[in-house]
C-alpha cells in the first residue's frame, strides 16, 4: 500500500518488493527456539555458512551499480535466508503438527506486551532514515547510512553478549536463585563495557580511514555523523542488557515497553526538530539522544534490582582505559595516509594498549577470563594424554 500510494517510493519499488521477502523469512525463522535451547553451535555454523555463500554470490553477481537488485536479494539471503534451514532443523526439538490443545489465553498478555515492544522498536529504529529521506534528500540518507554501517556491525557483536546469556538468566529466575542471577548480570555488564567502550572510542579515532575505505571520498561528510553516532554502541549495549536480557526473564516486560515508547516519541520529535536544520547530523543527534532516554528510563527501573553506582563504577574504569588508549593511538592515526594501513596499525596498537592498561590496573574480570581459559586448556591437555 505504501509503495503504491507514495510517489516518492515508486523509484524504489523493485527494491522494496525484494526486501519485503524478509517478512516471510522472519516468520518461519524460529530463531528464539535455538536461543532458548542454547544451541549456539548450530547458530554459529549456520551463520558463517550463509555469510560465506553470500560473499561468494556478491563477488559473482554484483559487478556494477546497476546490479543493485542482485545486491538487495543477496543481502536478504545473507540476513534471513538461513531461516528456512531453521524451520527444517526445528524438527529436532518440536513437532510441527499440533497434537494437543493450545492454552493460549494465559500467554496473550505477555505476548501482546512483547509484540507492542517489538513494533515500537522497529518503528523508531528505522524512523531516522525514513524521516531523513522525506525531509531532505537521498544524499543525506547516503551519508547517514555510510556513517552507521560500521558501528551497527560492532553493535550487533556487543548486543550478542546479552542474547547468549538470556537463557541462563531465565533459568536462574525460574529457580528463584537471586544471587546467581545478579552475579551473572553484573558479569554481563562487565563484558559489555569491556568490549563496547573501547570500540566506540576507537571508532571515533579511526572514523576518517573507515569512511574512506568502506564508502569512498564522496562520503567524507559522513565522518562527523559517524563520530556522533558511535556512543550508541555503549548506550544500546547497556539498554539491550537491561531491557531484553534482565527485565524480560524477570517478567517485567512492561518496563522495556515503557522505555521504548519514550524512545519512539523522543526520536520522532527530535527528528522533526533537528533534521530540517542539520540534516544527517540532526538525525544522528536525535538517535543518540533518543537511545539515551531509553537506557536512562531502564536504569530508573533497574535501580530497584541493582546498585547503579556499581554499574557506573564499572563504566568509569573501562572509559578511563579507553580514553588513555585513544590519546595514544590518535597521533599515529592522523599521520598514516593509506586507510588500510591506518586501520590495521591503529586497531592493533589500540588493542595492545587497551589490554596492557587492563593488566596494569589489575582488572579482575580480565584475570578471571584468563584463568578460566588456562583451566580449560589444562583440562583439554589431560584428556589428550588420557
Amino acid at each position: 500500500l505504501f509503495t503504491s500510494s507514495i510517489p516518492m517510493l515508486h523509484t524504489y519499488k523493485s527494491l522494496l518488493y525484494v526486501w519485503s521477502l524478509t517478512i516471510f523469512f522472519e516468520t518461519v525463522g524460529l530463531e528464539w527456539l535455538y536461543v532458548a535451547k542454547e544451541d549456539y553451535a548450530y547458530i554459529t555454523i549456520r551463520s558463517i555458512l550463509f555469510q560465506c555463500i553470500s560473499l561468494g554470490l556478491l563477488l559473482v553477481f554484483v559487478k556494477k551499480k546497476e546490479d543493485f537488485i542482485y545486491y538487495a536479494g543477496i543481502s536478504v539471503f545473507a540476513s534471513v535466508g538461513a531461516n528456512i534451514l531453521n524451520f527444517i532443523h526445528s524438527r529436532k526439538y518440536v513437532s510441527l503438527i499440533i497434537r494437543q490443545p493450545l492454552h493460549l489465553k494465559k500467554h496473550l498478555k505477555p505476548i501482546f506486551i512483547l509484540f507492542s515492544m517489538t513494533v515500537t522498536i522497529s518503528v523508531y529504529t528505522i524512523l531516522d532514515t525514513t524521516m531523513l529521506g522525506f525531509l531532505t534528500n537521498d544524499y543525506q540518507v547516503g551519508l547517514y547510512s555510510a556513517s552507521t554501517k560500521i558501528n551497527r556491525i560492532v553493535l550487533s557483536i556487543v548486543t550478542s553478549i546479552g542474547t547468549v546469556l538470556m537463557p541462563r538468566l531465565s533459568y536462574y529466575v525460574g529457580q528463584k536463585d537471586e544471587a546467581e542471577f545478579k552475579n551473572l548480570a553484573y558479569k554481563s555488564f562487565e563484558a559489555m563495557f569491556m568490549l563496547a567502550i573501547p570500540c566506540a572510542v576507537g571508532l571515533s579515532i579511526v572514523a576518517t580511514p573507515t569512511i574512506l575505505l568502506f564508502s569512498g571520498k564522496n562520503y567524507m561528510e559522513a565522518i562527523p555523523v559517524m563520530r556522533i553516532m558511535n556512543p550508541i554502541i555503549v548506550i544500546i549495549g547497556l539498554g539491550s542488557l537491561l531491557g531484553s536480557q534482565i527485565f524480560i526473564p524477570m517478567g517485567k516486560e512492561k518496563y522495556t515497553l515503557i522505555s521504548v515508547i519514550v524512545g519512539a516519541i523522543s526520536n520522532f520529535t527530535l527528528n522533526l526538530i533537528l533534521i530540517p536544520h542539520y540534516q544527517a547530523i540532526g538525525a544522528a543527534t536525535a538517535t543518540v539522544l533518543a537511545e539515551t532516554f531509553v537506557t536512562s528510563t531502564q536504569l530508573f527501573f533497574a535501580r530497584k534490582i541493582f546498585k547503579l553506582r556499581n554499574i557506573f563504577s564499572v563504566f568509569l574504569r573501562y572509559f578511563l582505559c579507553s580514553s588513555i588508549m585513544a590519546v595514544i593511538i590518535y597521533f599515529p592515526s592522523v599521520h598514516i595516509q593509506n586507510p588500510v594501513k591506518n586501520l590495521l596499525c591503529t586497531i592493533c596498537l589500540g588493542i595492545i594498549i587497551y589490554f596492557t592498561l587492563l593488566i596494569i590496573t589489575k582488572n579482575q574480570y580480565l584475570f578471571s577470563i584468563i584463568n578460566n581459559m588456562k583451566k580449560k586448556l589444562k583440562f583439554s591437555d589431560k584428556n589428550d594424554i588420557m
